[in-house]
């Protein structure tokens, strides 16, 4: 084992991949893509898979991305989001319900058609995070790749055609806030720390996504306690 870690091919692929995600992410900004730390390191790490020198992502490195999406969506229920959320609740509710209606009337046409599976066609179609979704896939014995790109091309495709539309109504899109401060390292610790917690008391009571919904709740109640601050967008790229 310890001979294998000085392996060539050991060093320079984590590397390689890791160089490719921040690459294309730092083009993709560079060429104002929406969501270009999470389009772009997607794109780069794409290229050198096809090239066959992609570096498989670690049960870590999977599980510390999901703690910091989870955390960083928590930190953005303050009080007055959830003062707001009341009100929208309702709405929240039937829009889901309708996704879910609509998923699985369409979910028959599908496997017809593309000759696949229930489940993967189920995960496949379902809206729902690319990595949640891959990774429910996999535990259930679906086909996880491709559970991944279809949702991959489902992000990509609403992601751009939204802001084009939303570019095009005439409407002012609303800027970035820049007095948003980054976390301060003691509380990015503290937050790391409750996220990883929460995650492992979800993973104990055999909940879906432990490791994200848990960083959700750490983040949620970080946020309401009145923590400001938020994570720095590049971490995106893990």
């Amino acid at each position: 084992m310890a001979l294998s870690l000085l392996k060539p091919a050991f060093l320079i692929r984590p590397v390689l991949t890791a160089l490719a995600a921040f690459t294309g992410a730092e083009a993709a900004y560079l060429m104002h893509i929406p969501l270009p730390w999470m389009l772009g390191s997607m794109f780069g790490v794409a290229c050198i898979t096809l090239a066959g020198q992609v570096y498989p992502q670690p049960k870590w490195a999977r599980r510390s991305a999901q703690v910091f999406i989870g955390s960083a969506l928590g930190l953005f229920f303050t009080p007055l989001i959830f003062q707001q959320l009341w009100g929208f609740l309702p709405w929240i509710t039937i829009g889901s319900a309708s996704v879910i209606l609509m998923s699985l009337l369409v979910a028959p046409l599908l496997q017809k058609t593309a000759g696949l599976d229930g489940a993967t066609t189920l995960y496949a179609i379902s809206l729902g995070g690319a990595s949640e979704m891959s990774a429910q896939a996999q535990e259930m014995g679906a086909d996880a790749p491709m559970v991944a790109l279809s949702h991959t091309v489902r992000i990509v495709l609403v992601t751009l055609t939204t802001s084009l539309i939303a570019g095009a109504s005439g409407g002012a899109l609303p800027a970035p806030n820049p007095s948003a401060q980054y976390l301060t390292l003691s509380n990015a610790a503290i937050l790391l720390v409750c996220s990883y917690l929460v995650g492992m008391l979800f993973v104990r009571l055999h909940i879906s996504s432990a490791w994200k919904l848990g960083a959700l709740l750490a983040g949620c109640l970080f946020a309401l306690s009145g923590m400001q601050g938020r994570w720095p967008q590049e971490g995106i790229v893990v």
